[in-house]
């Protein structure tokens, strides 16, 4: 028996909510699809069974007392986070790309999130494709997260309407993999964070941008719609306790942002106003002092400046 190995898996995201992924037909396809470099993925589609047994005569259970109840399709999408990716995949996660100039994309927040579709092949060991169609996906939660010595990682976890199984051949020769610098990673040390006007070290970060999706569904087996109920922007630090930033334990609503660089390309996450959790330093023994700095962006008090912007450069 052949083995299918994670090695063969590949993934291709489409702007389209129903994606098209025609075999033989490029041209057919949507200007936003892209094939993408994942390390793990637990997207998947979860359909509950109802058991509707009564009083039979035995204790045996039939198989005909189970009935389909209603699917959820969710699950995570991990991978590095390159120049290029964020530059198609920050429209999904914030909603909007207000502007565009000679490479230089802006991306704001924007109250509704577009729909896009996944083709996810998963390598099937019997001769025959194994490739899974995800539709009416939404980004319900984004992490950015780096740590010394590593590359910057971004987990999206997406909630969508249906999960179509089928064994058409992956689009591999038309959908290619991006090239390039704008397709190398971030990697930890390329990071810089600036909170009211100090430059941080740090030893990890993690950058939250939840969206607090939820499905609607009523009568029907699948979601009917996947809604964006709220905005959380959360940047969590852990860094060196010394006396210069003694002062920005009390210190409330100020801007910040965390950006990371890679000659000649640049991104930039600008928050509108920082507040922070008010919790001391523990001291846990002899070693160094270390302060896990908790911050939640929000929209700046002038109404202007959003709870968080994005500006990926990519001019050379």
């Amino acid at each position: 028996m052949p083995c299918a190995s994670g090695s063969q898996v590949r993934m291709v995201i489409d702007d389209l909510a129903t994606p098209v992924f025609a075999d033989s037909a490029p041209a057919a396809r949507a200007k936003g699809t892209r094939k993408y470099e994942i390390l793990s993925t637990t997207l998947a589609g979860s359909k509950e069974h109802i058991d509707v047994a009564g009083l039979t005569g035995t204790r045996e259970r039939r198989a005909q007392a189970l009935v389909d109840g209603v699917e959820s399709i969710a699950g995570d999408v991990v991978m590095y986070m390159t120049p290029g990716d964020i530059d198609n995949l920050m429209l999904l996660i914030i909603g909007d790309n207000s502007s565009t100039t000679t490479e230089v994309t802006t991306f704001n927040f924007a109250e509704l999130l577009p729909e896009f579709g996944i083709l996810l092949d998963r390598v099937a060991s019997n001769g025959t494709r194994a490739t899974w169609e995800y539709q009416g996906l939404k980004v319900a939660r984004a992490v950015i997260a780096g740590s010394a010595g590593s590359p910057v990682t971004l987990t999206m976890t997406l909630m969508g309407k249906t999960e179509v199984f089928h064994g058409a051949v992956f689009p591999a020769s038309t959908v290619t993999l991006p090239v390039g610098a704008t397709a190398q990673p971030y990697v930890f040390h390329e990071s810089s964070v600036t909170y009211d006007g100090i430059a941080y070290q740090y030893n990890d970060f993690e950058l939250i941008i939840d969206n607090f999706a939820e499905a609607r569904q009523e009568n029907s087996a699948t979601a009917e719609e996947i809604c964006a109920t709220d905005l959380g922007v959360f940047l969590n630090l852990n860094v060196p306790w010394i006396d210069t930033f003694a002062a920005d334990f009390n210190v409330a609503d100020v801007t910040g942002n965390i950006a990371f660089t890679k000659s000649p390309y640049a991104t930039t996450f600008t928050f509108g106003e920082l507040v922070q959790t008010k919790a001391a330093p523990p001291v846990s023994g002899k070693g160094q002092i270390r302060w896990n700095l908790q911050l939640e962006a929000r929209l700046a008090a002038d109404g202007v400046l959003p709870a968080i912007r994005v500006v990926n450069d990519l001019a050379v």
